[in-house]
C-alpha cells in the first residue's frame, strides 16, 4: 500500500470520527442527558471524550507522519504543491484542536468554582459541537482534497 493511500484512508478516517462523534452527541448524549444522572453522565462524558481522545491522536499522528513523509521523498508525480497544501491544512487542523483543548476547555473549566464545578462542566459539553467544529470539518477536507488530487496526478 502506497503512502499515498493510508494518508487518504487515515483522513477519512479522521473525518468520520470527526462527524461520527458529533453526531452521536446529538442523538444520544443530549437523550440520555435527560433520563441519566449528574454524576454518571459526567463520567460517562469523561470516558467517551478519553476514548476519542486516544484514538484521534493515534490516526493524526499516523496522518501527519505520512503528510510529513510525502513532502520529505522526491516527489513522483506532477503538481507536488497539493503536498504542500495538504500538510499546511493538518497543521491547520492540530492548531485547532489544541486551541480548542487548551485555550477554551481548560480556561473555562479552571475558572469555575468548586461548587457550581460539575452543573456548569455538564452544560458546557453539552454544547461541545460548536463553530470550530465546521473549521475542523473544513481544514480535513481541505487536506483529503489534496492528497486525493496528488495521488491522482500522473506520475513522473
Amino acid at each position: 500500500m502506497s503512502l499515498e493511500t493510508i494518508t487518504l484512508i487515515s483522513i477519512l478516517t479522521l473525518l468520520a470520527v470527526c462527524l461520527g462523534v458529533s453526531v452521536f452527541w446529538i442523538v444520544v448524549i443530549e437523550t440520555a442527558n435527560q433520563h441519566i444522572s449528574k454524576p454518571t453522565f459526567l463520567e460517562l462524558i469523561a470516558h467517551i471524550r478519553l476514548q476519542t481522545a486516544r484514538f484521534m491522536s493515534v490516526v493524526f499522528f499516523i496522518t501527519f507522519t505520512c503528510g510529513v513523509i510525502l513532502n520529505i521523498i522526491p516527489h513522483s508525480r506532477a503538481e507536488p504543491y497539493l503536498l504542500n497544501i495538504g500538510l499546511i491544512s493538518l497543521t491547520l487542523y492540530l492548531v485547532l484542536v489544541l486551541i480548542k483543548f487548551i485555550f477554551i476547555d481548560k480556561a473555562e473549566i479552571a475558572t469555575i468554582s468548586q461548587e457550581h464545578k460539575s452543573k456548569v462542566i455538564a452544560n458546557k459539553l453539552l454544547t461541545i459541537p460548536n463553530i470550530l467544529l465546521g473549521f475542523h470539518l473544513l481544514s480535513l477536507t481541505v487536506a483529503y482534497w489534496s492528497f486525493l488530487h496528488y495521488a491522482l496526478n500522473p506520475k513522473l
